[in-house]
């Protein structure tokens, strides 16, 4: 796997969030903002979408993420919770660009798992 747009400041947000639990924890309420802001023009509209499908990946019990998988979703989830980033949140326009990146290059990543859940979910009638 190749390492994260901005490799320090994703290893910088995995620490102050914590593990998979806590970052899994986070993610509803910030999907919440980001669906706020897409509707306000701010933020791109796929973002939220995206972001559902890597936390899936993480909540789903009866489906086992490979480890670099689990820690590319991880690191890119960690990101998108911190609202002080890169570009931090609050700017108008741009403050999602850096996270949109961030959750693209973990989907790139994680592209075969993701296909693979998508079948997982398929025969289990999900």
């Amino acid at each position: 796997m190749s390492s994260p747009p901005f490799p320090a400041a994703v290893e910088s947000a995995v620490r102050a969030v914590g593990g998979e639990r806590a970052v899994l924890g986070r993610v509803q309420a910030t999907l919440a903002r980001v669906r706020r802001a897409a509707l306000e023009g701010s933020a791109p509209r796929a973002l939220a979408e995206q972001v559902q499908t890597l936390g899936a990946l993480l909540r789903d019990p009866e489906f086992v993420v490979p480890w670099p998988a689990k820690r590319a979703v991880i690191a890119a989830l960690a990101y998108f919770v911190v609202p002080t980033d890169v570009l931090p949140d609050v700017l108008v326009g741009v403050g999602w660009t850096d996270d949109a990146l961030v959750v693209a290059w973990a989907l790139h990543q994680v592209s075969a798992t993701i296909a693979a859940y998508r079948e997982h979910r398929r025969l289990r009638g999900g």
